[in-house]
């Protein structure tokens, strides 16, 4: 599983529908923090505190998409929480 592969499945199985997950993908993506990762890559070749942070990242950018699009949906607790955002 590639590393854009997985991070998707991570926001998906936290809640989000796969056409949210996928907009959200597309934020994180062209975000310039994220420019570096090479999202076709096998991520299990990659540590686990870099996709530590990566789910940190994923989720407060997905926080920020639900305050915009969904605010009183279930699963932003879950993000914030993946983020370390206080709510």
């Amino acid at each position: 599983m590639n590393i854009e592969e997985w991070l998707t499945q991570e926001l998906t199985t936290r809640g989000l529908w796969e056409e949210q997950s996928a907009a959200i993908m597309d934020i994180i993506k062209a975000d310039k923090s994220a420019r570096g990762v090479r999202w076709s890559e096998l991520v299990e070749g990659y540590p686990d505190a870099f996709r530590g942070a990566l789910l940190m990242f994923a989720g407060s950018e997905a926080v920020a998409w639900i305050d915009e699009n969904c605010p009183r949906a279930w699963f932003r607790s879950v993000f914030a929480e993946l983020a370390g955002l206080d709510e």
